[in-house]
């Protein structure tokens, strides 16, 4: 199978089985333009959103994706809110909170509701991308969501 990846400043064609799909949503651009790239040379293919609605919107056109990275303060809609639109509609998605909201009781909430981890900033890429692998190591086979996504 060919697959074709694109970001904002170029696009690879690669043979192969398709990479697995992170979704980045974070309020800051900068700090998607650091963690896209990160993932990106680790072999994922990636998105991106602004905020939960963005991501929500991408997720309602049946892309597929194999895992969700979230900070918790956006606008309109938040990481809290947006965890449990995937966790309800998307439950075989991989869920990782990254958030500098350092409170054990916001972490245990998001982990009692689905959060499959909580990253607090500032993290190093190798911490990012193991956190990212473990997330996807354990979460439940995702084989039936795969049929027939694009």
């Amino acid at each position: 199978m060919t697959t074709e990846t694109q970001t904002e400043t170029e696009t690879v064609t690669r043979t192969g089985p398709p990479r697995l799909r992170v979704l980045v949503v974070d309020r800051e651009k900068e700090i998607r333009d650091i963690l896209l790239p990160w993932l990106f040379d680790e072999g994922f293919d990636c998105r991106e959103a602004g905020d939960g609605q963005e991501a929500i919107d991408l997720l309602a056109t049946g892309l597929r994706i194999d895992l969700v990275t979230s900070c918790l303060l956006m606008p309109n809609v938040d990481g809290y809110s947006l965890l449990l639109y995937v966790k309800k509609h998307h439950p075989r998605i991989p869920f990782v909170l990254v958030t500098a909201i350092h409170d054990a009781e916001v972490r245990e909430h998001t982990l009692k509701n689905g959060a499959d981890g909580y990253l607090l900033k500032p993290f190093t890429r190798e911490e990012f991308v193991t956190f990212v692998r473990r997330a996807l190591a354990t979460s439940p086979k995702r084989a039936s969501q795969h049929t027939g996504s694009r």
